[in-house]
């Protein structure tokens, strides 16, 4: 398999390959497989993407679902009609994703807006100083060259089911969770837990249907 970089402007074309390297304005034809894919600039793809590793630190909208092992999004990674399937997902900058995002651990610390999420662990903390690619004026690129906002206030996950939530000032609509831990001004619509339902003073909770409850939570 072959190795592929793209240091200005270019496109890859569907295929399998060993790695690849976008550093400059990039496009991914095609369905796309690679041991290991990292993209500094600012690229999009068109197909399916499989992968070990994917690693995002620049801005990157996928118009597919991305499978890998592993995915690192220290950057600004949009699925607006695609999904996102990993064993593990790492991510301290933007994540969009209008379908599904799922993975044994999810730990997300950053902005975010997911639609449905399913794992083991997961870990959500909005957090408005997240590193983004081209500090103060990404949500104005986003905007402009990709066609997205960059949330502000709190991020959100409209679905959440998982063994074990943790999570900081971000609105759901319904969690299904074996434990549940919120601070810092969660809001939640409705709650399924069936252990420990934790919750500082900050947050609102609308409905709780769990065996147990402890904190400031109805």
């Amino acid at each position: 398999m072959t190795s592929e970089r793209i240091g200005g402007i270019g496109s890859i074309s569907c295929g399998e390959y060993d790695s690849i390297q976008i550093d400059g304005i990039g496009k991914l034809k095609g369905s796309i497989k690679a041991n290991q894919i990292s993209a500094s600039g600012m690229s999009r793809s068109k197909g399916e993407i499989e992968a070990s590793l994917l690693n995002i630190n620049g801005i990157h909208k996928a118009k597919r679902t991305i499978k890998v092992r592993e995915a690192a999004i220290n950057g600004v990674l949009r699925l607006k009609t695609a999904s996102l399937h990993a064993d593990k997902i790492n991510c301290t900058g933007c994540l969009y994703c209008g379908r599904e995002l799922s993975a044994d651990q999810i730990s997300i610390q950053g902005i975010f807006s997911i639609s449905h999420i399913y794992g083991d662990t997961v870990r959500l903390v909005s957090d408005e100083t997240a590193h983004l690619p081209i500090g103060r004026k990404s949500r104005l690129f986003c905007r402009l060259l990709f066609g997205f906002r960059i949330p502000d206030g709190a991020s959100r996950a409209d679905y959440v089911e998982c063994t074990e939530l943790v999570a900081s000032n971000t609105k759901f609509k319904t969690i299904h969770a074996g434990s549940v831990t919120l601070s810092q001004n969660c809001e939640v619509d409705k709650i399924y837990c069936d252990g420990p339902v934790t919750a500082d003073s900050t947050c609102t909770i609308g409905k709780i249907i769990s065996s147990q409850s402890k904190g400031e939570a109805p």
